[in-house]
């Protein structure tokens, strides 16, 4: 073994690998969610192989900026979160700013979560065992079990979170191993370049990777191990666009862009990818498998949304995470949600596609840049982690936020 190796080894005891990989788990499966059953949908508009461009651009970003939220956290020598960090690093417009924004992002994304989880749940009951069911009751069973979990506290999640992840993996690899046979190569040759349509996909695809918010939740949970946290946070968004790119393949594949049960359509009536899979493919039980993947991966993101935004809830009002403290926070996330998931219309792709193109390009790529620019100075002392990229880096991604944010802007007010 090498002296670096031997480093390693000090610095990650095996114990902690366990740590390691569940932290691994909680950003791909925060990021594994309503994008697999939206992003198919939105992306439809330009193909296949634009879509990969876009979405390794995207997540190179937004793994970026985590880390910048990484060295932010760092400077702090008490656990915080969000609001703490916007506090001491920035004024009291930008704390606003972060405070609106922030919740903006977790109730929207959340209320996407519920509300496909509903309309997966209705589908798989009405459709395939034929039994009634609407999405609005889905949407209130989906989130009474999991807001339950979240309300039993961090290791109930962890655990749960574990489990549902190793099931959707499960999943998903049946699904792959049942694909191939499917897959009509033929119709991921269809591709458009412009750019003003990949710049409508951006918002989408960065939701799909919209994990920094809990950045803050990690690193206490690592005990500041930077190179653990690298780690996971790395590792994490590294398995989730492997895991999007195949999912791409699949239902680009497969599901026609037009007629009956074609993407355009799905992107029209607010459908998910799944239910346009479930007519166009000849294999049932590749239909099945898909149900469940899309159901886990909903699951797992819905939990890891919801578990920073309960510590923000918790560090913003003050509120303790015990007793009544832990009753009043999961109401103030479960009430609001349910309310925009059933009454409505098209919450799911809407929801996701505010959450990124507002949301994202504010709180996980403007501020912080902004942070780590005001910050620096200051705090860089304190801390043994930088990222590297310099000033050059911080400008880049808030030219990109900026861009990314002025098109979705305009998007809704034009069109």
């Amino acid at each position: 073994m090498n002296n670096n190796s031997q480093v390693f080894a000090k610095e990650i005891p095996p114990l902690k690998w366990i740590k390691i990989i569940n932290a691994l788990f909680l950003v791909a499966g925060t990021c594994i969610g309503g994008g697999m059953l939206a992003l198919p949908i939105s992306s439809s508009v330009v193909g296949f192989w634009p879509s990969l461009v876009v979405m390794l651009i995207s997540c190179g970003f937004m793994t970026i900026t985590g880390l910048l939220f990484l060295e932010a956290t760092l400077w702090m020598k008490q656990e915080a979160h969000i609001i703490t960090l916007s506090k001491e690093l920035l004024n009291k417009f930008g704390q606003a700013v972060c405070w609106i924004v922030y919740l903006f992002i977790g109730y929207a994304s959340l209320v996407a979560y519920t509300s496909g989880a509903g309309k997966e749940v209705s589908f798989v009951l009405t459709e395939i065992l034929h039994i009634p069911f609407s999405s609005a009751l889905g949407s209130l069973v989906f989130l009474v079990a999991f807001g339950g979990v979240i309300y039993l506290g961090y290791h109930m999640v962890e655990r749960v979170n574990s489990i549902l992840f190793i099931s959707m993996i499960t999943a998903y690899l049946l699904m792959i191993s049942l694909a191939p046979k499917e897959i009509n190569f033929h119709l991921l040759e269809r591709q458009n370049w412009n750019v003003s349509h990949l710049f409508c996909i951006v918002p989408l695809i960065l939701t799909t990777f919209s994990f920094p918010g809990i950045v803050p939740t990690i690193v206490p949970y690592l005990n500041r191990n930077v190179r653990a946290i690298r780690i996971a946070i790395i590792g994490g968004t590294s398995l989730t666009f492997i895991v999007y790119c195949i999912w791409l393949l699949i239902i680009f594949g497969t599901v026609p862009n037009e007629g009956i049960h074609g993407l355009q359509e799905a992107l029209i009536c607010d459908i998910p990818a799944t239910e346009c899979l479930h007519y166009v493919i000849k294999n049932p039980l590749l239909s099945y498998v898909a149900q469940f993947f899309a159901f886990f991966a909903l699951a797992t993101s819905f939990l890891g949304i919801a578990l920073a935004l309960f510590d923000f809830l918790s560090d913003g009002f003050g509120i303790s995470k015990k007793g009544k403290g832990k009753i009043y926070l999961t109401l103030l996330i479960a009430l609001p949600i349910l309310f925009f998931a059933i009454y409505f219309q098209r919450a799911f792709i809407t929801a996701l596609e505010l959450s990124g193109g507002i949301g994202d390009t504010i709180i996980s790529g403007i501020i912080p840049a902004i942070m780590i620019w005001k910050g620096r100075d200051k705090f860089s002392k304190q801390g043994d982690y930088k990222v590297i990229g310099g000033n050059v880096l911080l400008i880049l991604i808030c030219l990109f936020s900026f861009s990314v944010l002025a098109c979705e802007i305009l998007r809704r007010v034009f069109i």
